[in-house]
Formats: C-alpha cells, sequence, structure tokens
C-alpha cells in the first residue's frame, strides 16, 4: 500500500505550500518587494510540479482501493475529479510562474501586472481547489464529515 501512504503524506505539500505562496506574492505587491515577489513564484512553480506526485499517488491509491467495501465509489469519484482539476490549475500557475521567473531575469524584473494579477488569480484558484479537494478526500475516511455535509444538503433541500 505504499502509493496510499505515499497520497496521505504527499497531499498536504500544496494546500501548505500554496498558503506561504500567497503570503509571499500579497506580501511582495503590498510592498513592491521584488524578493517577495520571486519567493512566491518559485513556490507556485514547485507547486505546480509537486501536485504531479500527489495526482499520480492519489489515482494509484483509487485502483488499489477500488475493491475496498468501506469506501464510497461516488465520494471516491467527486475527490478524483476535484483531484484532477486542482492539478490543471497549479500546472497552468506553476507554468506560468516558471515564465513569470524566466522573463524576469531576463528583464530585471519586467513582469507585467497582467502577469502578476493572473498569477494571484490562478494562486487564489489554486488554493481554493486544493482545500475543496482535501475536504473531498476526507470525507473518504471521516464519516462525521460526510454526515455533516449530509445533513447540510438535506436542510437546504438539495439532496
Amino acid at each position: 500500500m505504499i502509493p496510499v501512504e505515499a497520497h496521505l503524506v504527499l497531499n498536504h505539500i500544496p494546500l501548505i505550500g500554496l498558503a506561504f505562496g500567497l503570503v509571499f506574492f500579497v506580501a511582495g505587491l503590498l510592498r513592491s518587494s521584488e524578493q517577495f515577489l520571486r519567493t512566491g513564484l518559485r513556490i507556485f512553480l514547485v507547486m505546480g510540479i509537486v501536485v504531479l506526485p500527489v495526482v499520480g499517488s492519489g489515482l494509484m491509491s483509487a485502483t488499489i482501493l477500488a475493491n475496498a467495501t468501506w469506501l464510497d465509489a461516488h465520494a471516491l469519484s467527486n475527490h478524483r475529479l476535484a483531484g484532477i482539476l486542482t492539478l490543471v490549475v497549479l500546472v497552468g500557475l506553476g507554468t506560468l510562474s516558471g515564465a513569470g521567473l524566466f522573463t524576469s531575469a531576463q528583464n530585471r524584473w519586467a513582469m507585467s501586472a497582467r502577469v502578476r494579477n493572473a498569477v494571484l488569480f490562478l494562486a487564489i484558484a489554486g488554493f481554493g481547489a486544493t482545500v475543496w479537494t482535501a475536504y473531498l478526500g476526507g470525507t473518504l475516511r471521516h464519516s462525521e464529515l460526510a454526515s455533516d455535509r449530509s445533513r447540510s444538503m438535506e436542510a437546504l433541500g438539495t439532496r
């Protein structure tokens, strides 16, 4: 069960990394600090790479656990789809951050406001997607999360 254990360890890295990256990037924007902006971009670039083994180990884990009687197939499917969406957003964020680092190195910090705004948007979207994916993953083993969600959905009349 190595992929399952690897996934359980690795899945925390993007969430924590994006939080730190956002702190540095926003501080860089507010303080007009090239060092903070670059640090945020480097963290985002690394998160765009780290998400690959997280999703890979998650997909392998889903295959290994496909016949587990305790695992809700619908909840697993939702978690898988959220993970793939998160992968797309974080790879996009990492790619844009890497391009921003590369072009700024060529032109002594010539990163345009559009690129900065796009990075900020993708970082916030990536953080949100990561939080949602983590929550859905938590419902796979933490039945109290799933039951709270079911009760909330019933109260809203959406289930």
